[in-house]
């Protein structure tokens, strides 16, 4: 994987510090389908070496005992060009 010109440090960091603030909060942070961590999560910030790339997918749910739905879940897979 390479890194994408456009991803600059200042934005990779600040997109890291809310997952962890999620995360904290209870919602699973999946790559692929797997809850990898925190260390694994470099590789949402680049371009893979066949043109693909990370986007997510937000997943509401419904709490115990609560009438709205609350983020449960952010699913990253990988999407080619």
């Amino acid at each position: 994987m390479r890194e994408a010109e456009y991803c600059c440090q200042a934005h990779r960091d600040r997109c890291l510090e809310e997952l962890r603030e999620l995360r904290k909060r209870g919602v699973r942070v999946l790559i692929d389908g797997v809850e990898k961590p925190e260390s694994g999560w470099s590789e949402l910030f680049g371009v893979c070496d066949d043109g693909g790339f990370y986007m997510g997918d937000y997943i509401l749910g419904k709490e115990e005992r609560e009438e709205k739905e609350v983020l449960k879940e952010i699913r990253f897979d990988k999407v080619r060009q």
